[in-house]
């Protein structure tokens, strides 16, 4: 065998033995989910933003309470993908603890909700913010009964 082979086995040896196995890769998997469903959510957002909401998300129209399931289950989602990735970690507020993740989501939708009074093709609505809150509270519990289940 010639020396440089040898050579490159040896890298590539080391190489795998610092890769993360177990529990490390799951949560790296997780952080990579919740960043792209975070990326689709945010460009679903400008799009809505820039009023190409209505032409390109009509079918959900079409579908008997199709924008509030959207709503619930896409900030659900969300929820769900942000608390796993940070282990369902929790924080107190008071006397009350509450998933991180899920904290995290409430405040950035409820921001973007609200900015929807200041803009030309979007409206505030109480009900979608409403169905956000259902979908991130349950999607939050869900997550974190998957990180104490294992």
């Amino acid at each position: 065998m010639e020396q440089g082979a040898g050579f490159q086995f040896g890298v590539l040896s080391s190489m795998i033995g610092q890769l993360p196995s177990g529990r490390e890769l799951r949560v790296l998997i997780m952080k990579c989910i919740a960043a792209v469903f975070t990326l689709i959510v945010i460009i679903i957002v400008i799009t809505a933003n820039l009023g190409f909401g209505p032409s390109l998300f009509s079918f959900v129209y079409l579908i008997p309470g199709g924008d509030k399931a959207g709503h619930f289950f896409l900030m659900g989602f969300l929820s769900l993908f942000v608390n796993l990735a940070l282990g369902a970690s929790r924080l107190r507020i008071f006397s009350l603890e509450f998933p991180k993740g899920s904290l995290i989501v409430l405040t950035a939708v409820t921001l973007e909700e609200l900015s929807q009074l200041f803009l030309r093709f979007r409206g505030f609505s109480l009900a979608d913010l409403l169905f956000d809150y259902i979908g991130i509270i349950l999607f939050g519990i869900l997550a974190t009964h998957l990180i104490n289940q294992g």
